[in-house]
């Protein structure tokens, strides 16, 4: 299989023939297993459960059910009387119940010709009478000769449902509850009204089964397959890339939400650019996915444009009198503009445990989208400033070395102090120079910061923090010092200097909470009780980056009790 039909594979698997989409079938395992176990104990007398797989678009629901259908298919022991029909993706033209039974006809002569032919033509006939009872029950009976069982799967379960009358939402429930002839695997890219509140049709209904975003393991494997279908002089030269340049991959995971069908547009980047850069490669994903975000911005209503505009533009969540004042609006309109945007999952409502909530866009990648394409300029800063963190932060390893060195050498008074502290030994981040010119500097002229470094690993708390609030107040949070002034406030958190690290974050003119986001909400973290309203505002892009951060702080006091 070649590499470009595996990258459709994540956009349009429904059109990759059946054996080539199984071979390519690398993402979803445990997911698949959970459903698959379950096929295989099917049984024709009996009434067995059904399954609703969630998760954002792009994230493997289509093949999650196309490898569920197809091995039903090649499996001996399930494939004569346990029938998979796929249903279109998108059902445009099913607006009741009656037409749903008319397309599950159709699709199984379709899939099924030897087996149902004629079906479609009986059912159209039966559906001109407006019989829908008639035409499941065409269905039943075709299917009584030998006994057989239908598995359908339903893809955009929520807009199916969005389409039919209450009545026929509980006539469906009643059927799936009731009958041994069929069970269902539906898809939908949100949570379904219907599905959790206690008084709806379905609720408790479904087996769920939640896809989540890419973990660091399976995204490499992912890319590592699609290296695999390359040349072996092009494999090697991209293994090589990953190797040498993490942060690549793990900035767009992890700002995607690791998006198995994102990445798999990342692979096409790093395989044609070797030597590009993280931003690069998200401006290019950004361009491929512009047309879908616009038209989602478009369709909504004017108001409701306004306050996702002070929402996306804000990134970490706000609340609703926030969002009142920023964008010059009555409480009331804002209010019930919300409540539809977060109906449509547009936003997501974070519960503050009191009557004011906060809320932020649902899909991150979607507000980042924004932020860089929408909001007047192609670089934000907010943007550009968390992709200069990630890329200090995922040379973790050797910043970690060299600060265990500093440490060690001046935890005691009247160390001696080398100033190249967190200048990585490689793959310096190209706008700060050649790495040796920096260290030869530094070491020759040891920096105002370097100084404060000293005096703060010397535990001269006192000195560090006077020179430290003049250097921070006067100096911008850019440019060659940038990791170095990282190096500092997490040092402070090493040593349990907290206050005197939310001090530096609130005090400074140069909006240090926005040029090191993830070490603004590690620090919430770490103050416990005290921090949780200002942690409930960060993004889930920041969830995993936070949370390293604050393991790597707990084990290096351990070492450097402050």
């Amino acid at each position: 299989m070649k590499q470009e039909s595996s990258i459709k594979l994540l956009y349009n698997p429904s059109r990759i023939p059946q054996e080539e989409f199984l071979r390519g079938f690398i993402v979803r395992q445990a997911e698949f297993q959970r459903i698959w176990e379950d096929m295989l104990d099917s049984r024709l007398d009996a009434i067995d459960p059904h399954f609703l797989i969630i998760g954002q678009r792009g994230m493997g629901k289509t093949s999650l059910m196309l490898k569920v259908a197809y091995e039903i298919r090649r499996n001996s022991q399930l494939s004569d009387w346990l029938l998979s029909v796929l249903l279109p993706e998108e059902m445009y033209g099913v607006p009741d119940l009656l037409s749903f039974w008319v397309t599950v006809a159709n699709a199984l002569e379709t899939q099924y010709p030897d087996k149902f032919h004629g079906l479609g033509d009986e059912a159209e006939k039966l559906a001109m009478k407006e019989e829908e009872s008639s035409v499941m029950e065409t269905i039943v009976n075709r299917l009584r000769k030998p006994a057989q069982k239908l598995v359908i799967f339903i893809d955009n379960f929520g807009d199916l449902l969005d389409r039919l009358r209450e009545k026929e939402i509980h006539r469906l429930r009643e059927i799936c509850s009731t009958a041994k002839w069929l069970r269902v695997v539906a898809a939908s890219a949100r949570v379904l009204d219907h599905t959790y509140g206690y008084d709806k049709p379905f609720f408790d209904f479904f087996h769920p089964i939640p896809l989540r975003g890419l973990n660091k393991q399976e995204a490499k494997g992912l890319l590592g397959h699609l290296a695999e279908l390359e040349p072996e002089d092009k494999h090697e030269e991209i293994l090589t890339t990953l190797r040498n340049r993490p942060d690549r991959l793990e900035t767009v995971r992890r700002l995607s939400g690791g998006v198995p069908r994102i990445l798999a547009l990342l692979y096409s980047f790093v395989s044609e650019n070797a030597e590009s850069s993280a931003l690069a490669d998200l401006e290019g994903i950004l361009d491929q996915v512009t047309a879908y975000y616009k038209r989602r911005l478009e369709e909504l209503p004017k108001q409701q444009q306004t306050l996702l505009h002070h929402v996306a533009m804000a990134w970490d969540a706000v609340g609703a009198g926030e969002i009142a004042e920023s964008a010059r609006m009555e409480s009331k309109a804002v209010s019930s503009n919300l409540r539809h945007l977060v109906d449509n999952d547009v936003l997501e409502r974070v519960d503050t445990g009191g009557k004011n909530h906060l809320y932020r866009m649902q899909e991150r990648l979607f507000n980042l989208w924004y932020l860089m394409r929408v909001s007047g300029g192609a670089k934000n800063e907010k943007t550009i400033w968390l992709l200069d963190f990630l890329k200090v932060w995922l040379d973790r390893n050797g910043v970690r070395k060299t600060i265990s060195m500093e440490a060690e050498a001046n935890y005691q008074p009247k160390s001696n102090f080398n100033a190249q502290f967190l200048i990585a030994a490689e793959d310096p981040a190209p706008e700060y120079g050649n790495s040796r010119l920096v260290k030869a500097r530094l070491q020759s002229r040891p920096s105002e910061l370097a100084h404060c470094m000293k005096l703060l690993w010397e535990n001269d708390f006192f000195k560090a923090r006077q020179k430290s609030a003049t250097y921070f107040s006067e100096t911008p949070a850019l440019g060659p010092d940038y990791q170095q002034q990282a190096a500092y406030l997490i040092s402070l958190l090493i040593l349990n200097q907290n206050h005197e690290c939310q001090n530096l974050f609130e005090n400074s003119p140069h909006r240090l909470k926005d040029v090191f986001k993830p070490l603004w909400y590690a620090l919430q973290k770490l103050q416990g009780e005290a921090g949780r309203k200002q942690l409930l505002r960060m993004g889930s892009e920041l969830s995993e980056t936070v949370d390293e951060i604050v393991q790597w702080i707990w084990d290096m006091r351990k070492e450097y009790p402050g």
